[in-house]
């Protein structure tokens, strides 16, 4: 009794929906540090989807005072993400810059 091993052709791509705004998500997680099987996580690596229409998912995660973000996207329409994550960890490193020069004060 013989199977036919063979493998439908793969579904043709269809275009990209025109794009929209990019989807995000900001989620407050815990402020103590977490473990797993007794090892400490060091980080987390938030990654979401894309959506039909928003061709970029950014979604930012704290934890233990650390923020970790995750930048994911439609190649066909972000050709290069890592310029945006690029851009996320100069924006922090500027902030951080500008938050520690003397005299400064935050107002809430």
């Amino acid at each position: 009794m013989g199977h036919d091993a063979t493998l439908p052709a793969a579904a043709p791509r269809r275009p990209a929906p025109p794009a929209r705004e990019p989807h995000h998500l900001e989620r407050a997680g815990p402020p103590t540090e977490l473990y797993a099987a007794g090892a400490r996580v060091e980080a987390l690596h938030p990654l979401g989807p894309i959506l039909d229409g928003s061709p970029l998912n950014l979604t930012v995660l704290s934890h233990a005072g650390r923020v970790d973000f995750g930048v994911v996207a439609c190649r066909d329409t972000v050709p290069d993400p890592e310029e945006i994550a690029d851009g996320f960890a100069e924006a922090v490193d500027e902030l951080a810059r500008l938050a520690s020069r003397p005299g400064h004060r935050c107002s809430a």
